[in-house]
Parts: structure tokens; C-alpha cells; sequence
């Protein structure tokens, strides 16, 4: 069974669904595959997550790209996360 790995760079959890849509159409403009999810417990804040990815190479390989060519900092999530 394939994992499922995402990225989440923190500074784009904000207060505005418009700009978490903005980053994220930024981020799949380059080739990311990315979607929103909301924060828990506060539906006014939202999360940029890149993935699902197939495995933890494969989202290690992400992360570092993001980090180089987006300067975004990022940490990989297991497939619970």
C-alpha cells in the first residue's frame, strides 16, 4: 500500500480563505499538488497542504524543493496526520 505524505508550510495558515486560495493556486501554478483544509476548531483559518504525496522520499524531495524554490519552510506528515 502506497503512503500518503503531505507538506505543510507553516506560514500559510492565516486568517483569510483568500489568500490560503491565493498561495494555493500560486503553489499548483508550479506543479504542487495542493489543496485547503480548514484549522480545527477555528473554520476561519485555513491550511495550504501540498499532497497527497506516494511516499516519504518522494515528500522529503517536495519539501526540499519548496524550501530552495519557493521559500517556504515545510514538515512532512505521515499519512495519520
Amino acid at each position: 500500500m502506497l503512503g500518503h505524505h503531505r507538506l505543510v508550510p507553516p506560514a500559510q495558515v492565516g486568517p483569510a480563505l483568500v489568500a490560503a486560495q491565493a498561495l494555493a493556486d500560486s503553489l499548483r501554478a508550479h506543479g504542487y499538488p495542493v489543496y485547503l483544509s480548514p484549522t480545527e476548531g477555528d473554520p476561519a483559518n485555513w491550511r495550504v497542504r501540498v499532497g497527497p504525496l506516494s511516499t516519504r522520499p518522494e515528500a522529503e524531495k517536495t519539501a526540499r524543493r519548496l524550501e530552495a524554490a519557493e521559500k517556504l519552510p515545510t514538515w512532512v506528515l505521515g499519512e495519520d496526520s
